[in-house]
Protein backbone atom coordinates (compact mmCIF):
# COMPACT_ATOMS: atom_id res chain seq x y z
CA UNK A 1 0.00 0.00 0.00
CA UNK A 2 1.04 3.55 -0.55
CA UNK A 3 1.40 6.32 2.00
CA UNK A 4 -1.53 6.72 4.34
CA UNK A 5 -2.88 3.17 3.72
CA UNK A 6 -4.01 3.82 0.15
CA UNK A 7 -3.19 1.63 -2.84
CA UNK A 8 -0.92 3.09 -5.47
CA UNK A 9 -1.83 3.23 -9.16
CA UNK A 10 0.55 0.38 -10.07
CA UNK A 11 -0.99 -1.88 -7.45
CA UNK A 12 -4.45 -1.24 -8.91
CA UNK A 13 -3.20 -1.96 -12.45
CA UNK A 14 -1.53 -5.15 -11.24
CA UNK A 15 -4.75 -6.24 -9.53
CA UNK A 16 -6.78 -5.68 -12.70
CA UNK A 17 -4.15 -7.47 -14.81
CA UNK A 18 -4.24 -10.45 -12.46
CA UNK A 19 -8.05 -10.51 -12.61
CA UNK A 20 -7.95 -10.34 -16.42
CA UNK A 21 -5.46 -13.23 -16.50
CA UNK A 22 -7.73 -15.30 -14.27
CA UNK A 23 -10.73 -14.60 -16.51
CA UNK A 24 -8.80 -15.56 -19.68
CA UNK A 25 -7.43 -18.76 -18.11
CA UNK A 26 -10.89 -19.63 -16.81
CA UNK A 27 -12.36 -19.17 -20.29
CA UNK A 28 -9.67 -21.43 -21.78
CA UNK A 29 -10.37 -24.13 -19.19
CA UNK A 30 -14.13 -23.89 -19.84
CA UNK A 31 -13.60 -24.10 -23.62
CA UNK A 32 -11.30 -27.11 -23.26
CA UNK A 33 -13.72 -28.85 -20.89
CA UNK A 34 -16.63 -28.28 -23.29
CA UNK A 35 -14.59 -29.70 -26.19
CA UNK A 36 -13.67 -32.76 -24.11
CA UNK A 37 -17.32 -33.22 -23.10
CA UNK A 38 -18.37 -33.17 -26.76
CA UNK A 39 -15.63 -35.68 -27.61
CA UNK A 40 -16.70 -37.85 -24.67
CA UNK A 41 -20.32 -37.85 -25.85
CA UNK A 42 -19.11 -38.85 -29.32
CA UNK A 43 -17.04 -41.71 -27.86
CA UNK A 44 -20.07 -42.92 -25.87
CA UNK A 45 -22.26 -42.75 -28.97
CA UNK A 46 -19.68 -44.62 -31.06
CA UNK A 47 -19.34 -47.27 -28.34
CA UNK A 48 -23.11 -47.79 -28.10
CA UNK A 49 -23.29 -48.15 -31.88
CA UNK A 50 -20.41 -50.65 -31.73
CA UNK A 51 -22.16 -52.70 -29.06
CA UNK A 52 -25.33 -52.77 -31.14
CA UNK A 53 -23.40 -53.72 -34.26
CA UNK A 54 -21.46 -56.45 -32.46
CA UNK A 55 -24.68 -58.02 -31.24
CA UNK A 56 -25.96 -58.32 -34.79
CA UNK A 57 -22.95 -60.37 -36.03
CA UNK A 58 -24.62 -63.74 -35.40
CA UNK A 59 -23.90 -65.67 -38.59
CA UNK A 60 -20.51 -67.28 -39.17
CA UNK A 61 -18.59 -68.63 -42.14
CA UNK A 62 -15.07 -69.75 -42.93
CA UNK A 63 -13.03 -67.19 -44.83
CA UNK A 64 -9.65 -67.07 -46.49
CA UNK A 65 -7.03 -64.40 -45.86
CA UNK A 66 -6.12 -62.95 -49.26
CA UNK A 67 -3.42 -60.51 -48.12
CA UNK A 68 -1.59 -59.26 -45.02
CA UNK A 69 0.27 -55.94 -44.70
CA UNK A 70 1.33 -53.34 -42.17
CA UNK A 71 0.21 -49.72 -42.25
CA UNK A 72 1.71 -46.70 -40.55
CA UNK A 73 -0.74 -44.92 -38.29
CA UNK A 74 -0.96 -41.16 -37.95
CA UNK A 75 0.17 -41.50 -34.31
CA UNK A 76 3.44 -43.07 -35.44
CA UNK A 77 2.55 -46.70 -34.67
CA UNK A 78 1.99 -49.59 -37.04
CA UNK A 79 -1.10 -51.74 -37.49
CA UNK A 80 -1.51 -55.13 -39.17
CA UNK A 81 -4.28 -55.35 -41.76
CA UNK A 82 -5.75 -58.37 -43.55
CA UNK A 83 -8.03 -58.72 -46.55
CA UNK A 84 -10.52 -61.58 -46.19
CA UNK A 85 -12.89 -63.32 -48.61
CA UNK A 86 -15.80 -65.48 -47.45
CA UNK A 87 -18.99 -67.00 -48.84
CA UNK A 88 -22.20 -66.20 -46.97
CA UNK A 89 -24.97 -68.73 -46.35
CA UNK A 90 -26.90 -67.35 -49.36
CA UNK A 91 -23.94 -68.27 -51.64
CA UNK A 92 -22.68 -64.71 -52.29
CA UNK A 93 -18.96 -63.99 -52.05
CA UNK A 94 -17.75 -60.99 -50.02
CA UNK A 95 -14.40 -59.33 -49.29
CA UNK A 96 -13.46 -56.94 -46.52
CA UNK A 97 -10.40 -55.45 -44.87
CA UNK A 98 -9.84 -55.39 -41.14
CA UNK A 99 -7.10 -55.34 -38.53
CA UNK A 100 -5.62 -58.77 -37.89
CA UNK A 101 -2.44 -60.85 -37.85
CA UNK A 102 -3.21 -63.87 -40.04
CA UNK A 103 -0.99 -64.81 -42.98
CA UNK A 104 -2.16 -64.86 -46.60
CA UNK A 105 -3.79 -68.21 -47.35
CA UNK A 106 -4.89 -68.89 -43.75
CA UNK A 107 -8.46 -70.02 -43.03
CA UNK A 108 -10.23 -67.74 -40.56
CA UNK A 109 -13.66 -67.59 -38.89
CA UNK A 110 -15.81 -64.67 -40.11
CA UNK A 111 -18.77 -63.24 -38.19
CA UNK A 112 -21.38 -61.32 -40.22
CA UNK A 113 -24.94 -60.02 -40.23
CA UNK A 114 -27.39 -62.49 -41.73
CA UNK A 115 -29.25 -59.79 -43.66
CA UNK A 116 -26.12 -57.83 -44.57
CA UNK A 117 -23.04 -60.03 -45.16
CA UNK A 118 -21.08 -56.93 -46.20
CA UNK A 119 -20.97 -56.02 -42.50
CA UNK A 120 -18.44 -58.63 -41.34
CA UNK A 121 -15.60 -59.04 -38.85
CA UNK A 122 -12.91 -61.59 -38.02
CA UNK A 123 -13.13 -60.56 -34.38
CA UNK A 124 -15.68 -62.28 -32.16
CA UNK A 125 -18.89 -60.53 -31.20
CA UNK A 126 -17.81 -60.72 -27.56
CA UNK A 127 -14.47 -59.06 -28.31
CA UNK A 128 -16.14 -56.34 -30.38
CA UNK A 129 -18.71 -55.80 -27.63
CA UNK A 130 -15.99 -55.59 -24.97
CA UNK A 131 -14.03 -52.98 -26.94
CA UNK A 132 -17.18 -50.97 -27.59
CA UNK A 133 -18.08 -51.18 -23.88
CA UNK A 134 -14.61 -49.93 -22.99
CA UNK A 135 -15.21 -46.99 -25.32
CA UNK A 136 -18.49 -46.23 -23.54
CA UNK A 137 -16.76 -46.28 -20.14
CA UNK A 138 -13.94 -44.02 -21.34
CA UNK A 139 -16.42 -41.58 -22.88
CA UNK A 140 -18.53 -41.49 -19.72
CA UNK A 141 -15.42 -40.91 -17.60
CA UNK A 142 -14.44 -37.99 -19.84
CA UNK A 143 -17.89 -36.42 -19.55
CA UNK A 144 -18.17 -36.90 -15.77
CA UNK A 145 -14.63 -35.63 -15.10
CA UNK A 146 -15.06 -32.55 -17.26
CA UNK A 147 -18.44 -31.75 -15.69
CA UNK A 148 -16.71 -32.06 -12.31
CA UNK A 149 -13.99 -29.65 -13.44
CA UNK A 150 -16.61 -27.16 -14.61
CA UNK A 151 -18.68 -27.46 -11.42
CA UNK A 152 -15.62 -27.16 -9.18
CA UNK A 153 -14.33 -24.16 -11.12
CA UNK A 154 -17.75 -22.52 -10.99
CA UNK A 155 -18.00 -23.18 -7.26
CA UNK A 156 -14.54 -21.68 -6.64
CA UNK A 157 -15.31 -18.67 -8.84
CA UNK A 158 -18.60 -18.09 -7.01
CA UNK A 159 -16.89 -18.08 -3.64
CA UNK A 160 -14.04 -15.89 -4.89
CA UNK A 161 -16.58 -13.34 -6.14
CA UNK A 162 -18.41 -13.40 -2.82
CA UNK A 163 -15.15 -12.62 -1.00
CA UNK A 164 -14.20 -9.95 -3.52
CA UNK A 165 -17.62 -8.22 -3.52
CA UNK A 166 -18.13 -5.18 -1.32
CA UNK A 167 -19.67 -5.69 2.07
CA UNK A 168 -23.44 -5.84 2.19
CA UNK A 169 -25.33 -3.82 4.73
CA UNK A 170 -26.29 -5.76 7.84
CA UNK A 171 -29.85 -7.09 7.98
CA UNK A 172 -32.25 -5.87 10.57
CA UNK A 173 -32.81 -8.29 13.39
CA UNK A 174 -36.18 -10.00 13.22
CA UNK A 175 -38.51 -9.82 16.14
CA UNK A 176 -39.48 -13.17 17.60
CA UNK A 177 -43.05 -14.25 16.99
CA UNK A 178 -45.35 -13.95 19.97
CA UNK A 179 -45.95 -17.19 21.83
CA UNK A 180 -49.52 -17.90 22.87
Amino acid sequence: MGAGGRTGPWQRVGGWAFLALQVVLGAVVVALAVVLIVIGVGVVSHGVDGMTGASSLRSTADGTVLAHWRENESRGGRIDRIQVRFTAADGTSHEFTESGRAKAGDRIRVHYKAGNPGDASVHSATGNRAMAGLGVLIGLAMVVCMLGVLLRGGWDAFHALREWAPERPARKARRPLPVD
